[in-house]
């Protein structure tokens, strides 16, 4: 149980994270990328692909942090359930 709390606790902190990143990480690189777009950079479509990437990453980053999240939670429960 102690192995659980901790990890729920490490995870939480991960998360909160990845949220802060999300904000202001995400909202700070939209902004950039959206200036130099905005002035015609002549890097303009390696600047926009490389924000896609950016971003695609971001989203499977936080999916896979919540489906693993989810998957040790189940598993918490049912052991859990089993000593009841």
């Amino acid at each position: 149980m102690h192995y659980a709390a901790e990890f729920l606790c490490f995870q939480e902190t991960f998360d909160a994270g990845l949220q802060a990143f999300e904000k202001e990480g995400i909202q700070t690189v939209t902004s950039l990328k959206e200036q130099l777009v905005a002035s015609k950079h002549a890097q303009t479509p390696a600047i926009e692909k490389r924000y896609n990437d950016v971003i695609s990453r971001s989203v499977r980053i936080l999916s896979y942090c919540c489906e693993m999240k989810l998957m040790f939670e189940s598993k918490y429960l049912q052991k859990c359930l089993l000593v009841l």
